[in-house]
């Protein structure tokens, strides 16, 4: 039987294996003896090549080896033996140790694996000519029993932040080395955090080695989308070539350890600075403003969390990197009599590892700050099927492309702010300036492009509350019709949400000079009269029809009417809302010119009639153009169109499948429960999900919540 002793002590490892060797002496290749100069790591990696595939070859180790800067009490030999399971070697493995098993289970949760199947435990001074080692080389370590006795061991949540920064690299390199063919291939140097025992562990437990493709179009629809999006960052690469703005600060306090490299790999024409890392936010915003000048810098890529103490703080808005991105963004000067912010045309790229994204964008959004893009470096938590590193790869380039060739924000005061007065024009570029601020840009200004192909767009009052940024809009053609200005003149004179306050006080006077009382000329007396009574609250829903029916008649008129007062009123059901009556007019009358659409916070917008009915075929986001993954315009409510990828299994019962992952966007896939699904089944109890849909079948669907499963969503 063949065996091989490992321990520091030759003389303790020769006499061993004389006795075990019936006083015979020992050959060379029975004994490793440890030096002080080798890690664990590599002594594992000795062992293993001295096996050389040999399963039945017994492992005998000293618990308390003593390796490179170690001492005897830190009982190395058990870190070498967690090093040789997760480099796959299943020997069986005796451990020999003057302490009982007992003491050394209560120094290190780690140390549980010493009762791992494959493991055997001698306490010295004990004879180990007792041990059989011909049965004992029979039974082997077992990769589930193994990963059961880690799992129990290993907290995942200590270590997430700090291993994320590595395998999130890792895996990125892994894929631009292996698909994009327009870079050299980058080597990507080992780090301390890559040596570490814990890290290791964590991949060896995580990271599955499947593929987890569904189909083989699925995996080609995904590289076909890698190489569009390689293209497209190339092409920027040669345009900052050329251009003076072509400067990127990195704030990242792990920007040395392989981050800002691969940075320079992918855009090797850009100027890349780092930022150092002050633990005052005071001396770090000082060092903002000494490294940013006029606008030379293109973008900001910013680390979520910039100190080590930060690890476990879940607490966002205590984060220096949130605070030093509101402070910046709030930073403001006088340009030529203008207000605006000195910062916001500064562009954030936002990186994170952090899987509680809603809780930190809760924080932003309270505080109308947004980074433009978010990354979410890959976890070990994360689902680590082989696919998913290419799908965070390909959100990855997006986010950079997209950061670069973000335009610049509100640069130019509109023209309808010209006559208003001081101190109303400098509140209302504010609003104007958040709500520009963060991912949903893009967002709203595909939703002016889309709006501005009509001629006249009347607003009910509800929009001027849920979507103000379509009246500050200087490029549309909005009319304020006259019984709304009336509505939002009375709000000033009651205690009403903040909202509507601002509405009332900064909104109103941009068209006090421009109300149309042209299409109720005759009305104008009618109209004073009803907002003098005592009844006002919805008074202007009666004249949307008639101010409609005044403008579709002009000579290529393409009239849009956009109000969230879809339902009758409560208190009379028979009085139908203003999206009832007009969407009946246009139906009625087969008024081609005429539109009714409803709007929300996001800037989605749905088309009456899919309102209406209860029939939302579409989702909102996609009506407005928006690109794949801009999910931070997902929020609870969001109704949309999802496809079917994969189910997930019953435990109990395989062959059930519980739930359906549905894809909203590539790369933003949500959870449906067979329990959210009912309407699917008319109502009734699902006990197979698949039997009611199939893969590649889409489905109407609504978020419910953001948990730690990620979006749910429940089925329409």
């Amino acid at each position: 039987m063949r065996y091989i002793i490992i321990d520091d002590n030759e003389k303790f490892a020769n006499a061993l294996c004389k006795e075990l060797n019936g006083n015979q002496n020992c050959p060379d290749d029975n004994i490793i003896i440890a030096k002080e100069q080798e890690a664990t790591s590599e002594l594992s990696e000795t062992v293993k090549a001295q096996i050389n595939g040999n399963n039945d070859t017994v492992i005998i180790i000293n618990v308390n080896l003593e390796t490179k800067d170690s001492k005897r009490q830190e009982q190395k030999g058990i870190e070498l033996l967690i090093w040789l399971r997760i480099k796959g070697v299943m020997n069986h493995v005796v451990l020999y140790s003057f302490e009982t098993l007992h003491e050394l289970l209560k120094r290190n949760p780690k140390h549980l694996i010493a009762t791992s199947k494959g493991t055997s435990f001698v306490q010295l001074p004990s004879d180990f000519k007792k041990l059989d080692l011909e049965k004992l080389g029979e039974i082997k370590a077992e990769e589930n029993n193994l990963k059961q006795t880690l799992k129990a061991i290993f907290d995942i949540a200590q270590f997430r932040h700090s291993f994320a920064n590595v395998w999130g690299l890792e895996r990125l390199v892994e894929v631009d080395n292996e698909l994009n063919t327009k870079a050299p291939k980058f080597l990507l140097k080992e780090t301390k955090q890559q040596q570490l025992i814990d890290y290791q562990i964590a991949k060896y437990l995580f990271v599955e080695k499947s593929i987890g493709y569904n189909s083989s179009s699925e995996e080609s629809e995904l590289k076909s989308k890698i190489d569009e999006a390689i293209d497209a960052i190339t092409k920027e690469n040669s345009k900052l070539q050329e251009s003076q703005r072509n400067k990127i600060l990195l704030i990242d306090d792990k920007a040395n350890e392989g981050w800002l490299c691969f940075f320079k790999h992918l855009l090797p024409n850009a100027h890349f600075e780092i930022l150092p890392i002050k633990e005052n936010i005071n001396d770090l915003i000082e060092e903002f403003k000494q490294k940013y000048k006029d606008d030379e810098f293109l973008m900001v890529i910013l680390d979520l969390r910039l100190l080590s103490s930060e690890e476990n703080e879940h607490d966002y808005s205590k984060l220096l990197s949130v605070q030093l991105f509101k402070k910046m963004l709030d930073e403001r000067e006088d340009v030529d009599n203008y207000w605006k912010f000195k910062y916001f045309n500064l562009k954030f790229l936002l990186f994170t590892a952090s899987n509680q994204l809603k809780n930190m964008l809760d924080v932003m959004y309270r505080n109308d700050h947004t980074p433009y893009r978010i990354f979410i470096k890959e976890g070990f938590d994360i689902n680590q099927m082989v696919f998913q590193k290419y799908k965070s790869y390909l959100n990855f380039i997006r986010c950079l492309k997209d950061t670069i060739t973000a335009p610049d924000r509100l640069k130019q005061k509109p023209k309808r702010l010209e006559s208003c007065r001081d101190a109303e024009r400098k509140k209302i570029e504010k609003f104007q300036n958040q709500l520009s601020n963060g991912t949903s840009q893009r967002q709203l200004n595909r939703l002016c492009d889309k709006l501005k192909e009509y001629t006249h767009i009347i607003l009910d009052s509800n929009i001027f509350v849920d979507a103000p940024f379509i009246p500050l809009s200087p490029d549309l053609n909005t009319i304020m019709i006259y019984p709304v200005y009336k509505e939002l003149e009375r709000w000033t004179q009651t205690r009403e949400e903040t909202h509507r306050k601002f509405c009332a006080n900064y909104i109103l006077p941009l068209y006090e000079n421009n109300i149309d009382k042209a299409s109720l000329s005759g009305k104008i007396e009618e109209i004073d009269e009803k907002f003098n009574s005592n009844n006002i609250a919805e008074a202007a829903d009666g004249y949307f029809l008639e101010a409609i029916q005044y403008y579709q008649k002009y000579q290529n008129a393409n009239v849009l009417f956009i109000t969230n007062d879809k339902r009758a009123k409560k208190d009379n059901e028979n009085e139908k809302s203003p999206m009832q009556q007009v969407q009946e007019w246009v139906d009625s009358c087969n008024a081609n010119n005429v539109n009714v659409m409803s709007c929300d916070k996001s800037g989605n917008l749905i088309d009456a009639k899919q309102l209406l009915n209860n029939n939302v075929q579409k989702s909102p986001i996609s009506d407005t153009g928006l690109t794949e993954r801009e999910t931070n315009s997902l929020t609870k409510g969001t109704v949309c169109s999802g496809k079917v990828v994969s189910f997930l299994p019953d435990k109990l019962n395989p062959n059930n499948k519980y739930a359906a992952l549905i894809e909203l966007y590539p790369a933003t896939t949500g959870i449906l429960n067979r329990n959210k699904a009912k309407s699917l089944n008319n109502g009734q109890t699902i006990t197979n999900l698949e039997t009611i849909i199939k893969v590649g079948d889409f489905v109407n669907v609504m978020v419910t919540k953001f948990d730690s499963f990620g979006i749910v969503l429940k089925a329409l």
